[in-house]
């Protein structure tokens, strides 16, 4: 199973992000984890055979929390084992 990795760079910590994604992730029913990153961005890993809910997330993470701004997503296509369920990591 591929998993898409995204960085998503912005006003995208301490603004309801990670948990927003994480509970749109979980009523899609896509896998994955969402996560701070020391630098202020926030990671984004989202595992589905379902590409509509692939592109679904994306928009997703695109358009972020109401409270966030998002400047910039970087995806990339990375192979690693199965993630279960979708994990909001604190």
């Amino acid at each position: 199973m591929k998993t898409f990795h995204y960085i998503v760079k912005g006003l995208v910590q301490h603004v309801g992000y990670r948990f927003y994604v994480g509970m749109k992730a979980k009523s899609i029913e896509v896998n994955g984890k969402v996560r701070n990153l020391d630098n202020g961005d926030v990671e984004v890993f989202v595992q589905s055979d379902d590409m509509e809910k692939i592109k679904k997330m994306e928009t997703i993470i695109s358009k972020g929390s109401p409270f966030s701004r998002v400047e910039e997503v970087v995806k990339d296509i990375i192979d690693i084992e199965k993630i279960e369920d979708f994990n909001m990591i604190y």
